[in-house]
């Protein structure tokens, strides 16, 4: 049988409603940084929404990579585990990266401020797929030397999670 290799992203998306303490501060400080770093793409003050500012000049899209700097202490403290993305039997699922996305925000309205962490997991085997479950398996890597006796986790597939099909 010939097994894919794959890496599963997770899109969250967090806004004004963000329960968990990781995701209000996250929330809170790239909304800060967001008011600081936008002015030089709105020097007239025209623009109230980023998508404005984008709009009018490409290159206020750096505000994606500018706000991910502040996010990544927080996101740190994860200690490479998604969150709100588990396996089928409650365990939890690792990422080797993590992409922050700024999706909308405005400088006189910090509800409308919303933003999406895509993380990616490290390489895995796609072994099976049942339906809408995926059954993985995790390779041998320098992080993960034990991939000889190899784990299996099964995942259901939903709504922001993708999947990206190495070989």
């Amino acid at each position: 049988m010939d097994f894919k290799q794959i890496k599963l992203l997770y899109r969250h998306v967090i806004s004004d409603t963000a329960v968990q303490e990781w995701e209000q501060l996250i929330w809170q400080v790239t909304y800060n940084e967001f008011l600081l770093r936008s002015q030089a793409y709105n020097t007239e003050h025209k623009f109230l929404l980023f998508s404005e500012m984008v709009a009018a000049n490409g290159k206020a899209n750096a505000l994606h990579y500018k706000i991910g700097i502040q996010a990544t202490p927080f996101i740190n403290k994860l200690n490479n585990v998604i969150p709100h993305f588990i396996g089928t039997l409650h365990e939890p699922i690792r990422f080797e990266m993590a992409e922050v996305k700024l999706i909308e925000s405005a400088i006189n309205d910090i509800s409308k401020h919303v933003i999406a962490i895509t993380f990616t997991t490290p390489t895995f085997i796609l072994a099976q797929i049942f339906g809408d479950i995926i059954l993985c398996t995790e390779m041998e890597t320098p992080s993960n030397p034990n991939a000889s006796d190899p784990v299996h986790f099964m995942v259901k597939l939903k709504e922001g999670i993708g999947m990206d099909i190495i070989g």
